[in-house]
């Protein structure tokens, strides 16, 4: 009887195990001039995929929890230095904000459609790359002033040969714009290495890029 139980028991753990991934990642991002790192974790959980991004700059987190299939569902922001500290979730087409924004109470809600909504959306990517399509249309909300929520577009521009952790590597080359003649005002170019669909790189804006500095 003891010997089946700790067979159940195996099983259970293995089972857990193939289940459920994580990692973290280190990038260094260059903004204006300054050096700063931004580390990552990323858990992926059958369907569910939780993500936490912090830096040692600006002291920003971000929290999502994405679900396959349906984008994200939840996210938490903390700023320290802006005295802000708000979370969001979806409730079918609508996104509700509540908590504090820049040391004041603050509450919002975005009216959006059916459209999936990604927040982090360095990391929430690989189901669209992996989808075949050439473009996807999605929801997101400044995290800066989260009074702001729009429509962008990430585009897959083919691929790209990059040095990755001095690894020559074959990545996947995209863009993101805001959608429509909004387009004009801001594009950035991301990297995603082809074998995993890992972010390795990004140029955000002509003063801003972003490398992958170390995986876990």
């Amino acid at each position: 009887m003891g010997s089946m139980k700790n067979i159940l028991f195996a099983v259970l753990v293995s089972s857990f195990c193939c289940a459920v991934s994580a990692a973290e990642y280190k990038y260094n991002q260059t903004v204006k001039g300054r050096d700063f790192v931004l580390t990552v974790r990323v858990t992926d959980d059958k369907d569910v995929r939780s993500i936490t991004a912090s830096d040692d700059l600006f002291l920003i987190t971000n929290q999502v929890k994405l679900v396959r299939g349906k984008g994200v569902v939840e996210w938490k922001l903390t700023d320290e230095k802006n005295k802000s500290n708000i979370s969001a979730v979806r409730e079918n087409n609508l996104i509700k904000i509540s908590g504090v924004y820049k040391g004041s109470d603050f509450k919002r809600e975005h009216g959006i459609d059916g459209r999936e909504w990604h927040q982090v959306f360095n990391w929430e990517f690989d189901e669209f790359f992996n989808s075949g399509k050439k473009e996807m249309e999605f929801w997101a909300i400044r995290p800066d002033d989260p009074n702001t929520c729009g429509v962008m577009v990430v585009k897959n521009e083919g691929t790209q040969t990059l040095t990755v952790l001095g690894k020559v590597e074959e990545c996947v080359y995209s863009k993101v714009t805001l959608a429509g003649l909004l387009s004009v005002f801001w594009t950035g170019e991301y990297w995603y290495r082809k074998s995993d669909l890992l972010y390795v790189k990004a140029k955000p804006t002509g003063d801003s890029l972003v490398e992958l500095l170390k995986q876990q």
